[in-house]
């Protein structure tokens, strides 16, 4: 604790917080699904401005950072020309 501070380390516990004796966001389940969540109305507001946005995003924004984040990001790989005309055909009409 550096010299000047000294006065806050009263305010701190002793020792650390069981990991079990607390709660952690994790435990509140995904922000958007969730009305109980701590950040529900801010994910709310993010998701909706998002979804408002997405027809104005150009192609390469769209195809070469969302989609190929999201698609890493959910597991799938790479994105390629083959991959993304299955995701594609596998979305209703």
């Amino acid at each position: 604790m550096a010299d000047e501070a000294r006065d806050l380390l009263a305010r701190f516990p002793a020792a650390p917080a069981p990991w079990d004796g607390v709660q952690h966001l994790w435990d509140h389940g995904r922000a958007p699904l969730r009305p109980d969540h701590p950040d529900h109305e801010l994910a709310q507001v993010l998701l909706n401005g998002f979804l408002a946005e997405l027809l104005c995003l150009t192609s390469a924004l769209l195809l070469e950072t969302l989609l190929a984040r999201g698609f890493a990001a959910s597991g799938r790989g790479n994105l390629n020309g083959r991959a993304l005309a299955e995701l594609l055909a596998q979305q209703p009409r």
